[in-house]
């Protein structure tokens, strides 16, 4: 198959993108170099704080950045965009949607519970319950509040 090794690129360049709390930082889109050398845009998913939130938020510890996600920390988008550029990546197309994403917490909870015999059988207690069900209701809340949005970004090396 003739376009499988460009496909083969781009699915490692778009695994390398992919971006979660823990991993940005100063060095989150320096670690992507060598894939991002096989293809010329790259695709992230980022979950982002808003940036009139950020300045408090980044100098906190929240209850994801203690119990869910430990040393993680989520992007402004404005804070994102800076890291983009400093990376040597313009953005050329940006698309939120973090209601949608609501709604997928929400499904995942519902889920969750419905399968909860399944997860205890595995051996997990009640307050590893108690603490995903706060976690995924209050992201759904924070994504309906537009306090978070999720957010893919196109990017390609700078001219």
């Amino acid at each position: 198959d003739p376009g499988r090794a460009d496909r083969d690129r781009l699915h490692r360049a778009l695994h390398a993108a992919h971006l979660d709390p823990v991993a940005l930082g100063d060095r989150a889109l320096d670690q992507q170099d060598d894939a991002r050398d096989e293809v010329a845009d790259d695709v992230l998913q980022i979950i982002t704080v808003q940036d009139k939130r950020w300045e408090v938020y980044r100098r906190g510890v929240d209850f994801i950045q203690k119990y869910i996600f430990p040393g993680g920390m989520l992007p402004s988008p404005t804070a994102l965009r800076v890291e983009v550029a400093k990376a040597g990546l313009h953005v050329t197309d940006s698309v939120e949607f973090g209601e949608s994403y609501s709604m997928t917490l929400r499904r995942w909870h519902e889920t969750f519970n419905d399968r909860w015999d399944r997860v205890a059988a595995l051996g997990f207690d009640e307050r590893f319950r108690r603490m995903w069900n706060f976690y995924l209701t209050s992201c759904a809340g924070s994504f309906d509040g537009g306090n978070c949005d999720v957010t893919q970004i196109t990017v390609t090396r700078a001219a």
